[in-house]
């Protein structure tokens, strides 16, 4: 539907319809009308426009249960492979994406469903890693959650995804790698506010990826897009230099 019905929807008492729908394809094992994965997929999606027009809808969908969902349909979609499936997923990591532009809701979504967001931020598939990690970045501009992040193994997650795909240096844009690479380094700006963090940065290599990216000269881009990833990469090198660990 249009956004300009979401407030008749939600006046309606819309949204608690599409949460049930949600939880009743959890606990049944019996593959229905109701619960099939394209029917699922569609209550997620209108989970994402919801939570994406209003922090109010947000509040609403966090209330009514909306996480623990979520993090049960990430992880049953773990070894799924075919086409619908993987839209559930995109749309799992699109509304947790949306969710944590409010602030207030951050450490809700870290606390229960930070394990499928690291699950699904190492994806295979580019949307569903990008916009999964593009949540962990708002999670990581709290630093009082860094330790939770830090702990789920997020520093490996992020030297990881900054050595691969090329990473982003021979071909920064092919197959959608640069918006996973642009979130992948705003995300490593926010967690090395931290200095646990950055101790574990630089002990697993992940300085010696930035320095290549840096050697490369993809941050003297004009583009605008990349302009903002040179922006996050002299962030995490300005906040590793208070650090004696990564003069080495």
């Amino acid at each position: 539907c249009s956004s300009d019905m979401l407030p008749a929807i939600v006046g309606h008492g819309g949204i608690h319809p599409i949460i049930q729908m949600l939880k009743n394809s959890d606990n049944d094992d019996v593959c229905g009308p109701s619960t099939s994965p394209h029917g699922q997929c569609l209550c997620l999606a209108a989970v994402r426009r919801l939570a994406a027009a209003s922090p109010e809808y947000r509040g609403i969908l966090v209330e009514g249960d909306i996480l623990n969902i979520l993090s049960l349909r990430g992880a049953h979609q773990k070894h799924k492979t075919w086409h619908v499936e993987i839209d559930c997923l995109r749309e799992v990591s699109a509304c947790l994406l949306e969710l944590t532009l409010s602030p207030n809701l951050r450490r809700n979504v870290a606390a229960r469903c930070r394990a499928v967001l690291l699950l699904t931020a190492a994806s295979v598939d580019i949307e569903t890693a990008t916009k999964s990690i593009g949540a962990l970045g708002n999670i990581a501009e709290e630093i009082d959650l860094h330790r939770g992040l830090r702990d789920s193994g997020i520093i490996n997650l992020l030297s990881s995804r900054l050595s691969s795909t090329g990473m982003a240096i021979a071909s920064p844009f092919s197959s959608g790698s640069g918006h996973i690479f642009g979130e992948t380094t705003r995300t490593l700006s926010n967690v090395l506010s931290t200095s646990s963090c950055q101790v574990d940065f630089v002990r697993c290599g992940g300085l010696g990826d930035l320095l290549n990216i840096v050697s490369a000269k993809m941050t003297l881009s004009t583009s605008s897009h990349l302009k903002a990833i040179a922006r996050f990469i002299a962030q995490s090198l300005r906040k590793l230099s208070f650090n004696s660990t990564s003069h080495g």
